[in-house]
């Protein structure tokens, strides 16, 4: 035969003195950690952001030494400097000579009158003279893309001293004045009118 105890009503007023409802336990609340901790834990989070600031200030700082770099590229590339020695060839320099008789590709320039505007003729003794030749090479065809190209070369390499009118007032000329005006230097040479009769009864080579 089975004995049952008699378990007393927990909810209730009983034996074991509890209350009639009882709260659900709290979650045990840790303490706060201490001062020295936390400014400890600040410090090493505002360290770690220093080499990010390192790395952004040397992409945009300019030094004498080389940059640190851990995979090797073109521009770390071992190569040879100007008058720099070398264990490979013969002579032991690293500058080679020009090898006589050759041509970069493109450069054979060997029409004069038409890269150079003159032409060289050499008498029966050997001596060599220059004359500037009187017409435009029959290389070159004078229409309007001829005359737009050469004007846009005179604009970038003359305008400047002789001005794009070519009357000798560009902004060059124009700024050695003023400082001539102010400091009395002197050596300037006015840049020549291009207009004027001298220089046009010129050789077109010339």
């Amino acid at each position: 035969m089975t004995s049952h105890a008699h378990i007393p009503d927990q909810t209730s007023d009983g034996a074991l003195g509890l209350p009639s409802e009882t709260l659900p336990p709290r979650a045990p609340k840790l303490r706060q950690p201490p001062f020295v901790f936390i400014a400890v834990g600040l410090v090493l989070i505002v360290a770690s952001w220093l080499p990010l600031v390192l790395f952004a200030r040397s992409r945009a700082s300019v030094g004498p030494h080389p940059r640190v770099q851990f995979l090797q590229d073109m521009g770390t590339q071992p190569k040879y400097r100007e008058q720099q020695s070398s264990e490979i060839f013969a002579d032991g320099r690293a500058d080679r000579p020009h090898v006589d008789g050759t041509v970069g590709r493109g450069k054979l320039w060997d029409d004069d009158a038409r890269y150079r505007g003159f032409t060289v003729k050499a008498d029966a003794s050997g001596k060599q003279t220059f004359a500037f030749t009187e017409d435009i090479p029959s290389a070159y065809k004078v229409d309007e893309t001829f005359l737009k190209r050469g004007q846009e070369r005179f604009n970038i390499y003359c305008g400047a001293c002789h001005g794009r009118d070519g009357m000798g007032n560009g902004p060059i000329a124009i700024r050695a004045k003023e400082l001539q005006e102010v400091n009395g230097a002197n050596g300037w040479v006015q840049p020549a009118n291009l207009l004027e009769a001298p220089v046009r009864v010129r050789p077109d080579g010339h």
